[in-house]
């Protein structure tokens, strides 16, 4: 079967899974299934079906970064409609990141959408679609907006 790794259909499994929480941790679905450590194989074919899922529109991906060394972004799934918990990985073990850590991490993840954006054509988008991306997007960008007035104030300052 195509896209089935060890005989999982990754893909249904994420959908029963998105149907019963509106927030999925890739991972932590493959290691549940896998009953422990999950193989690379596991690993990639999970990933793989969730980009998969989130490409139909049925979710979207939030890659929070890790509290562990090992890895940079835990790739998480949310469904369409919900709104990511970001403080919901409860507590974080070893030194607490500062703000200047956090603002630094947001401006590397905004300038990497950057050049996604820039590969969207709107006239391809049907009207209604562009309405409710752009209402998706109304939210975010209001805080990012507000961040930046705030930012530039504040390196005015001295």
């Amino acid at each position: 079967m195509a896209g089935v790794a060890d005989g999982v259909a990754w893909q249904e499994l994420i959908a029963d899974e998105l149907a019963r929480e509106p927030v999925v941790v890739v991972r932590d679905l493959v290691a549940r299934e896998a009953r422990g450590q999950p193989t690379r194989a596991q690993l990639n074919a999970a990933l793989r079906a969730a980009n998969r899922y989130a490409a139909s529109g049925r979710a979207v991906i939030v890659r929070v970064p890790s509290d562990a060394a090992n890895r940079a972004r835990v790739l998480t799934l949310v469904r369409t409609g919900e709104t990511p918990p970001i403080a919901s990985r409860g507590p974080r073990r070893g030194r607490a990141r500062s703000d200047l850590v956090i603002a630094r991490g947001l401006v590397r993840t905004v300038d990497g959408v950057v050049p996604a954006a820039r590969l969207i054509d709107p006239a391809k988008i049907a009207p209604e679609e562009a309405r409710s991306l752009a209402a998706s997007l109304d939210d975010p960008i209001e805080e990012l907006v507000r961040l930046h007035v705030w930012l530039t104030a504040r390196g005015r300052e001295d």
